[in-house]
């Protein structure tokens, strides 16, 4: 009996099948713009019925346009790392050149206090070219002031 039953149930489940059916219909406003419907479009806009490859279509072109707004991301953020990378490079340089421009100030003071200590001909003269040689640095070093 249990059996029989299992069998009736089997048939029943059989012929209770539904075949689902569904279409898509691409309608167009007088204004231009698309909308996607399940029932035929109004009498007023344009309808036009999608099939199965027009979906895989615009499917490949939405991951088309996807992949454009991705790339053109990555390349924004490349372009980012750039610049930033460009900005580090420059403030580095300029903290380079601060520190030597702050060397040389230093030896022109040291310098400038031996010249008041006193001094023979021959010390006078490589005191002078000594200080020049610093002012030439600071000069090249010491541009922003």
């Amino acid at each position: 009996m249990y059996i029989f039953i299992r069998f009736l149930t089997i048939i029943a489940a059989l012929f209770n099948i539904t075949i689902v059916h569904a279409e898509i219909f691409k309608c167009q406003k007088f204004d231009g713009s698309i909308y996607f419907f399940e029932r035929p479009c109004v009498a007023a806009d344009q309808e036009q019925t999608i099939t199965k490859r027009d979906l895989v279509l615009m499917r490949f072109e939405l991951q088309q346009k996807q992949a454009d707004i991705i790339r053109e991301q990555r390349q924004r953020i490349r372009n980012d790392l750039t610049a930033d990378k460009r900005r580090a490079a420059e403030e580095k340089r300029r903290l380079r050149l601060k520190a030597k421009c702050e060397t040389v100030r230093q030896q022109i003071t040291q310098l400038n206090l031996r010249y008041k200590q006193g001094y023979t001909l021959n010390q006078g003269l490589a005191l002078d070219r000594k200080l020049a040689e610093c002012n030439n640095r600071k000069a090249r070093y010491c541009t922003n002031e």
